[in-house]
């Protein structure tokens, strides 16, 4: 099992498990090859917001996909895991929820 990691904005470390990786890409094919797009969402996010049930929903824009990257995460005590992630072209959903970090 190979886990790619990455510190949040709260600098805790989220973990991105292959297992993980290929129940994303198998439910959102659109992002397959995209894992380095993921994982700098949860790094250098546009926007973090708070979902129902403690999970963070980090938003970025990428030009060069022509929409944003939705990561959905959850911090823990001791670090953190993505539990999916999609592209999206419209963010208002989002934008309606707690916003709990935005970019400096």
């Amino acid at each position: 099992m190979v886990i790619n990691q990455v510190l949040s904005v709260n600098k805790k470390t989220i973990r991105l498990t292959d297992e993980r990786w290929i129940h994303i890409t198998d439910n959102h094919t659109e992002i397959a090859g995209l894992q380095q797009e993921v994982l700098e969402t949860i790094y250098a996010p546009d926007f973090i917001a708070k979902g129902t049930y403690e999970e963070l929903y980090a938003i970025k824009k990428f030009g060069h996909l022509g929409n944003y990257m939705v990561v959905v995460y959850k911090e823990e005590k001791d670090g953190g895991f993505i539990i999916t992630a999609f592209r999206a072209r419209d963010i208002r959903p989002y934008m309606r929820k707690e916003i709990v970090w935005n970019k400096p």
